[in-house]
């Protein structure tokens, strides 16, 4: 999994890890999309043949659920969520990692840089998407 990310690690089974980015998200048009896309994964090296269960992977917006998904390979999934209903405003953006039950070897990494993109969609004529902005290197 040679890409930079974010690694998170959840305390134990009640306490999930948090990392919140107070983000100003660009204005589009009526028929562009904002999307944040991402990847989710488990570095390398973690083991799953003694009792480990992996880990959910879910984004929030203030306190909405945005993103939920249990994951556990060492490899990336690549994934995108709709942030238009956002355009324009400043959000408190939250990426969390849950113990599925053990926090053994629940390496997490979210990778991809977290990119906002905008595509024209709507009018049926799409776009080159345009990379705006990263959260992290």
């Amino acid at each position: 999994m040679a890409e930079n990310g974010l690694y998170q690690h959840p305390r134990d089974s009640q306490r999930p890890a948090r990392v919140t980015f107070a983000v100003e998200l660009p204005p589009i048009r009526r028929e562009d999309l904002l999307l944040l896309a991402f990847a989710i994964g488990i570095a390398d090296g973690a083991r799953f043949d003694a009792g480990e269960d992996g880990v959910r992977f879910r984004i929030e917006i203030g306190e909405q659920p945005l993103f939920a998904q249990e994951w556990r390979q060492c490899q990336w999934q690549y994934r995108a969520v709709d942030l238009s209903r956002y355009a324009g405003r400043r959000i408190q953006l939250s990426f969390l990692v849950d113990a599925l039950g053990t926090p053994n070897h629940d390496w997490a990494v979210w990778g991809r840089r977290a990119s906002y993109i905008s595509a024209a969609s709507a009018d049926g004529n799409p776009s080159i998407p345009r990379v705006l902005t990263g959260l992290w290197r």
